[in-house]
């Protein structure tokens, strides 16, 4: 298989910086047109090419290239609807300051130097599917699009700002009481295999902490309510259940955390998660916290032990890792696995995860 590679292209604005600030619109445009004509070019520059092709292959050749034609359109729509809504253009802007701010905060030293840039197809992966997720009308709203890339290219920061994207639109969107109506389960990233997924968690966590961040910024625009992650996997992962004073489940977050407490060095995190997704430090026994007490718990509170951390002491990280908070709290970002899907019909309080 050929080596793929992503290259720049010339004239459009791909620092996720210059896109966090864009100032309106015109800007919008400016920044993002050339990327819908130069992809134009470049289709017409394979029709010569295919010429040379004969049967399927010519036929598969011509239909891939109406595709592209196709998702030329749908790029150029969505740089459309930056132009034309003031709240798909603020919903983008925050988006790309979150992914900016993540990988600033995962990746230090690779962007000491330099601003986080897109990649051209992220860029174009994201704008792409902005109108059916700006508007429920849109006809490619039922489209599912499949981002094929090589391992460490960068898909999934693209999946990412898109689902940024779509958790801030869905709060500008539906304001509401304090925010509360835009709130609930917007993202579901659903993973087989349970080491993928918990790879996957940290950094959609730290996505979803650059983007409370962003929220405690203006809260009046985008709610009350934080933006939190759930983690909705089987129990060998993670606890299930909080437990209580009189439970004795070895499985129970209860039963986890003070086993944690006891030995931090012997005992695994109670969570799949053994640093802060922020900042990196190591989870510690002051870590995790039952609240609203140890002996009959609603909550897990997770906390970094790093004072100079963004979340810290009266600031917990927005993770919400035990089935029962999960079904009342509804993370905005919800990974899951899927085996918790199959279990939908037999727990009733799943079905709230999805608006039942």
């Amino acid at each position: 298989v050929e080596k793929t590679a992503t290259v720049d292209v010339p004239g459009v604005e791909l620092s996720m910086d210059a896109l966090g600030a864009l100032a309106d619109g015109t800007a919008a445009e400016a920044a993002l047109r050339l990327l819908v004509e130069q992809y134009r070019a470049w289709i017409e520059e394979r029709r010569p090419e295919i010429t040379r092709l004969q049967g399927t292959r010519h036929e598969t050749a011509e239909e891939l290239l109406r595709f592209a034609g196709v998702a030329a359109d749908r790029i150029k729509k969505g740089v459309a609807v930056l132009s034309s809504s003031a709240d798909a253009l603020d919903a983008f802007r925050v988006a790309n300051r979150a992914v900016a701010r993540a990988l600033r905060q995962r990746l230090k030293e690779q962007f000491k130097e330099e601003p986080p840039r897109w990649r051209a197809f992220q860029l174009a992966f994201i704008l792409l599917n902005l109108p059916g997720l700006a508007d429920p009308r849109d006809p490619n709203r039922e489209t599912v699009d499949l981002l094929f890339f090589p391992t460490g290219g960068g898909k999934t920061e693209a999946y990412l700002g898109l689902a940024a994207f779509a958790m801030v639109m869905r709060r500008l969107e539906h304001p509401g009481e304090n925010g509360l109506a835009g709130a609930g389960v917007s993202v579901i990233m659903r993973y087989t295999l349970r080491l993928l997924t918990l790879d996957q968690l940290a950094r959609a966590a730290g996505l979803v902490c650059a983007l409370e961040l962003e929220r405690e910024k203006d809260v009046a625009r985008y709610g009350e309510w934080p933006f939190e992650i759930g983690l909705w996997v089987g129990k060998a992962a993670t606890p299930n259940m909080l437990g209580h004073k009189r439970d004795n489940r070895s499985d129970s977050a209860r039963t986890k955390v003070r086993q944690f407490k006891a030995d931090p060095r012997g005992k695994p995190s109670p969570i799949p998660l053994e640093n802060c997704p922020w900042c990196g430090t190591r989870f510690g026994p002051n870590s995790f916290a039952l609240l609203p007490n140890d002996d009959q718990p609603r909550e897990l509170r997770i906390v970094c032990t790093n004072f100079e951390c963004d979340f810290t002491r009266d600031r917990a990280l927005p993770i919400v890792a035990i089935d029962e908070p999960i079904y009342r709290r509804l993370p905005a970002f919800l990974i899951a696995t899927l085996d918790k899907f199959a279990s939908l019909p037999w727990v009733g309080q799943s079905g709230a995860l999805l608006g039942a």
